[in-house]
């Protein structure tokens, strides 16, 4: 498990990430994160839990992440004008100044948006 909350990382996630091969969940929410989100990420064979939100990624969710079914998927991916276009997600996020979570399946506004 790699838990990377609001440290404040700047930067691209590198496409080495998918040599962390026994990861089960990887949170990266919080930080300064950039860029388009690598596709690299859904060769995680053990991956279960990913949150990506609150950071600036941009684009669209790589297909080879959505094709994985993770239990909780999370990303900027709920407002008007969404950071990450994703379609499979379970948990949309907009940040400032909304800063609100919405479960895709129940609609509902959740707080922390997962618990591992």
């Amino acid at each position: 498990e790699i838990y990377l909350f609001g440290n404040y990382i700047a930067g691209s996630i590198p496409k080495e990430i998918a040599n962390l091969k026994k990861v089960e969940v990887l949170d990266l929410y919080a930080n300064q994160l950039s860029g388009t989100i690598p596709s690299e990420i859904g060769s995680l064979p053990n991956l279960k839990y990913l949150d990506l939100h609150d950071n600036n990624f941009v684009g669209t969710m790589p297909k080879e992440i959505c094709k994985r079914n993770l239990k909780e998927l999370i990303a900027d991916c709920h407002g008007r004008n969404p950071e990450v276009k994703c379609d499979c997600c379970t948990i949309c996020c907009e940040g400032l100044p909304a800063m609100v979570c919405v479960d895709q399946k129940t609609g509902k506004k959740v707080n922390r948006p997962v618990e591992y």
